[in-house]
């Protein structure tokens, strides 16, 4: 059972949309479904095991370990520009 501080958290950590193509992400609260930069679908979960998404950054999910789409290889290709 969860403690209250965990409960605490949960509702208070904010919860964020992200672009598995190009790295935009927005918080869950605000209406966008599409990509504002490339109209790819959204994602507001892992595809994994239907976590939320508590950070716009990460590159695998925090409760499975799974990668999360698009993002390492886009991290990759960043290094790679410098």
């Amino acid at each position: 059972m969860a403690t209250n501080r965990e409960i605490m958290n949960e509702k208070s950590s904010p919860k964020y949309k992200i672009c598995p193509s190009c790295m935009y992400f927005c918080r869950i609260e605000e209406n966008d479904n599409y990509c504002l930069r490339c109209g790819t679908e959204l994602l507001d979960k892992c595809p994994n095991c239907n976590n939320s998404i508590d950070y716009p950054y990460a590159k695998y999910c925090k409760h499975c370990g799974n990668q999360l789409p698009g993002r390492l290889a886009m991290v990759n290709n960043n290094l790679k520009e410098f």
